[in-house]
């Protein structure tokens, strides 16, 4: 029984009772005792023998951490107390904690460096250290260790989150991913990370990794977590914008992954992947495989839902809706399904709404004011993908007229309003059905009605539909025969909204309605007018300076039209500056109008061409002809896109990276193609990046678009260093819009400058010439030197010259069994102009290194009447090459050489050798000639005179 006595000897008794417990092995008893022996010492050093003594205990008990806490009360007052140190060493150890157990021992080898104990523990400890570092060094040791940070209740914050990042960056590698997954710490972090918007939004990160470009871990994960688990994550942390991202980010990819490998597994045969029916076949059998599998079809369900679901913010709504444009590019599938669905209906009364927000109304769903906007990039990437399948048009236009015909025909004033929203929608995304829907059921004028009435926003709105249906002739001349007065009255309005609106379809008008019409404006307003009044709008620094400029310059590129204007516009620093800075910032909203005013400025539209026949009726009539203004003339555009050029127009351009419409992407390459015409700009447009823009731009466009803008690298290859012009993979990507210009039914200039382009190209490196072979250039450059045209068929010969140093192409002169192309390039060295032969006989001097060619080349029947005009010739370039190959065909064997020896040849050569040329190079292919004829023993050498 314990008692206060606190007498220094009370303590021995419970002392010797806890060392005759030990003995006996009674180790439980033995912790009792030394404990109330501690509660009675009062002397240091006894207590340390008493600490000691139960951390001995604790270790026969394995209370490894009761052990620990002793011992490290002992090393704490005596950092040397061997008996201590081994026991906090072996309580270490036997927690697992392999590093403290390190450093003990490392400290006990050094006091006691011969106790055998010590020495045998230090072993052991040893290995274990290195295998615990071999293992958190390992892939699956460092996720290991992350797992145990973010689990633990002790970690700091700072700790997990950083744990949480590696592990986002391990689920983007191959091998720790399949770690993740097959370890099971794929379902343990969805477990864990489910407590917060901001663990979702890393788990969902994570998963994208996972998922990213692997369809069979996509397919388990949609099995472990299917879309409906998704949507119910995303609607718990739906007032996170982030989170919401984050989620629709993992589907995109998972979308990507499920269609990549179905259209992977269904590809066209290379041959068969130009021809327009199989490839209409294909997408058609692609869309069926794809609307048979539940995994495909949950997720585009689960989008659809996420559209009207009432719980959802504006901006993850509109983070909705641009997950479906990525989604749709995957595949024509997408749309299908959006079509079949009823999402076109859908998405352009979701797109209507916006109106309510404009008005500062509650919205039926929560919706940004430019949520429209996203919706029209939604209905444009649909339509690209349903070009010119009629049935699918034909449902698209016929869903969209439904309900803008339901918003506009109603007898409530703000279903009129999200009529008018959804009809600019539909213009921003196919002009062409907004124009076709504008006209039918008599819309322009209801339109123009809308436009009458007191509420400002629905005049705005009006408005704004008529500015952007205006393109079309017919909805001009119906406004000028019967809203003009309306739309001047519009333009004159004190609501700058308004007035900006008017002014463009006032500009619209006036230059896409006809001769008549645009008289009628142009005598009340007049171009210059105009201008000044978008300027004004142009150089605002009203609250909404943006929109005012982005409709200023929809004005500009249709006056710009008129010649004047284009003068007065590149004389216009201010205007061109903001112009110029309005292009740099990019923004899609804005492309078309800028892209549209500097194609007027450059003249890069399309000329009318001139018809003789024509001009002669019409001159017979007395019928006067449009004439090209003095303004459009050659020298004046060459000065406009000189000030252009100075003020930094590629720099402003090359900022359109994202664009989508095919339309803006193909005035884009004509404006950089109307550039680089003066060889003075080119070096600018290398410089400021216009390289790197126009390789996308030749790949995905209109057809003019890519021949434009391939055109456009065409002229900077001719003339630019390639190495400089086409650094690093560059050079790899524009051989294919180069060999595209071959194309049989190309224009002449077109494959005349694709050829000059390639010949520079292939000169870079057989690397570069492997690419131009794998893209078929040589089958293209081959059919080419076939050409009526002398200047083609040069081109072609100069640029087979290069091409033939690579060893595929060389090899190609060797496959025929009939030589013909051996022979062709034969003929063309005696063939004029002079420079065919050049290029010809450059091929040739390549290919008569190897002796069957060698051989080949015999077998042409006036090859000796060739040689002899290359050898003889007064040009000093054509006669080295000439003699450079008949060196070669002496070179190769007795049988060729004896018929260029024993004919007059060997006597030019002869005379040639004794005029003693002072070109080293003809002197260096003659000593080669006989150097080689002495070697068949043909010729003897003459000994020299004594």
């Amino acid at each position: 029984m314990v008692t206060n006595n606190t007498d220094n000897e009370d303590w021995k008794p419970y002392k010797q009772s806890g060392n005759d417990h030990f003995k006996s092995n009674n180790f439980e008893k033995a912790v009792v005792d030394y404990s109330i022996a501690l509660t009675l010492c009062l002397e240091k050093e006894d207590k340390n023998v008493l600490y000691r003594n139960r951390a001995a205990c604790h270790l026969k008990l394995d209370n490894f951490q009761a052990a620990f806490n002793d011992a490290n009360v002992v090393v704490g007052q005596y950092p040397s107390d061997v008996k201590a140190l081994f026991r906090r060493f072996q309580a270490s150890e036997g927690l697992g904690q392999t590093e403290q157990a390190f450093k003990d021992i490392k400290r006990l080898i050094q006091i006691e460096p011969k106790n055998t104990a010590v020495q045998e523990a230090y072993r052991r400890i040893t290995k274990k250290a290195q295998e615990k570092v071999s293992e958190s060094r390992s892939t699956p040791g460092m996720i290991n260790q992350m797992m145990e940070a973010i689990t633990s209740s002790t970690e700091t914050e700072e700790r997990k989150s950083q744990a949480l990042k590696n592990l986002v960056v391990y689920s983007h590698q191959s091998g720790p991913r399949e770690i993740l997954m097959k370890g099971g710490y794929i379902d343990k972090l969805m477990a864990i990370l489910s407590t917060s918007a901001e663990y979702s939004s890393t788990l969902m990160k994570i998963l994208h990794g996972y998922c990213e470009n692997n369809y069979s871990s996509t397919i388990q994960f949609l099995h472990r977590f299917p879309a409906n688990q998704m949507r119910e994550r995303l609607l718990k942390y739906s007032s996170s914008v982030e989170h919401a991202r984050h989620t629709l980010s993992l589907i995109i990819i998972q979308m990507k992954a499920i269609i990549d490998y179905v259209a992977r597994q269904n590809q066209l045969k290379a041959e068969d992947a130009h021809k327009n029916m199989l490839i209409r076949e294909n997408k058609a059998k692609i869309s069926g495989i794809l609307a048979s599998m539940p995994e495909y079809t949950d997720i585009l369900k689960f989008l659809v839902s996420l559209i009207a679901e009432p719980s959802l913010p504006s901006d993850s709504r509109d983070a909705v809706v641009d997950s479906f444009i990525q989604c749709i590019s995957f595949h024509k599938a997408v749309s299908d399904f959006i079509l079949t669905n009823r999402g076109i209906k859908k998405l352009l009364e979701l797109a209507s709404f916006s109106c309510y927000p404009m008005a500062e109304k509650t919205s039926p769903l929560s919706v940004n004011s430019d949520t429209y906007v996203h919706v029209s990039v939604a209905l444009s990437s649909i339509h690209e993908q349903i070009l010119h399948f009629e049935k699918d048009e034909a449902m698209f236009k016929s869903q969209a007229q439904d309900i803008i015909d339901t918003f506009i025909n109603s007898q409530n004033e703000m279903s009129n309003i999200q009529g008018l929203v959804a009809l600019s929608c539909l213009f921003l995304a196919v002009r062409e059905f907004g124009n076709d829907i504008a006209k039918n059921n008599d819309n322009i004028s209801k339109l123009m009605i809308i436009c009458c009435r007191e509420d400002e926003l629905a005049q705005r709105l009006a408005a704004e539909a008529l500015a952007l249906g205006a393109t079309d002739k017919t909805i001009c001349s119906t406004i000028a025969n019967t809203g003009l007065d309306i739309l001047q009255a519009l333009a004159s309005s004190t609501d700058a909204g308004i007035r900006v609106r008017g002014l463009v379809a006032i500009c619209k008008v006036c230059m896409k309605g006809g001769n008549d019409i645009k008289q009628q404006i142009l005598d009340a307003e007049g171009p210059e007018k105009l201008y000044a009044s978008c300027r004004k709008f142009l150089t605002s620094s009203d609250g909404k300076t943006f929109e005012l400029r982005k409709w200023a310059s929809e004005g500009l590129a249709y006056l710009t039209l008129d010649a004047d204007v284009k003068e007065i516009l590149v004389n216009d620093a201010d205007a061109l500056n903001i112009l110029l800075d309005l292009a740099k910032k990019g923004d899609t909203t804005i492309m078309y109008g800028i892209c549209s005013t500097f194609v007027n400025l450059t003249n890069a539209y399309d000329k009318p061409e001139k018809n003789p026949e024509l001009e002669a009726i019409a001159e017979y009539a007395k019928q006067p002809l449009p004439k090209k203004h003095e303004k459009d003339e050659d020298d004046y555009v060459k000065k406009r896109i000189q000030k252009l050029m100075k003020k930094g127009l590629i720099s402003a351009l090359v900022n359109f990276t994202d664009i989508k419409s095919e339309n803006t992407r193909e005035m884009l390459a004509r404006i950089l193609n109307a550039v680089t015409v003066e060889i003075e700009h080119r070096g600018i447009v290398v410089a400021q990046g216009g390289v790197k823009t126009l390789l996308p731009l030749a790949d995905k466009n209109t057809p003019k678009g890519i021949t434009l803008a391939s055109q456009a690298l065409a002229k900077i290859g001719i003339t630019s260093d390639p190495r400089l012009a086409f650094s690093g993979q560059r050079c790899m990507e524009v051989v294919r819009p180069l060999v595209r210009m071959l194309h049989f039914q190309e224009e002449p200039l077109i494959k005349f400058e694709g050829l000059m382009a390639l010949t520079n190209l292939a000169s870079m490196s057989d690397e570069v010439r492997r690419r131009i072979m794998k893209e078929k250039g040589f089958q293209a450059v081959e059919s080419l030197m076939f050409e009526e045209d002398d200047e083609i068929k040069q081109a072609a010969t100069e640029c087979m010259c290069n091409l033939v140093l690579n060893e595929q192409a060389f090899q190609r002169y060797k496959e025929q069994d009939d030589c013909e192309r051996v022979k062709l390039v034969t003929l063309y060295c005696g063939e004029d102009p002079p420079e065919l032969s050049r290029a010809a006989s450059g091929t040739l001097a390549i290919l008569t290194s190897d002796a069957d060619i060698c051989k080949e080349v015999m077998k042409v029947k006036s090859c000796l009447e060739i040689f002899k005009y290359l050898v003889s010739s007064e040009n000093l370039e054509l006669r080295h090459r000439g003699l450079y190959v008949v060196a070669n065909m002496l070179e190769a064997s007795k049988d060729v050489a004896s018929p260029l020896i024993e004919d007059e040849l060997f006597e030019i050569l002869m005379a040639l050798k004794i005029a003693d040329s002072n070109n080293a190079n003809i002197k260096k292919e003659l000593e080669r000639c006989f150097a080689a004829a002495q070697k068949w023993n043909i010729i003897q050498e003459n000994p020299e005179n004594p």
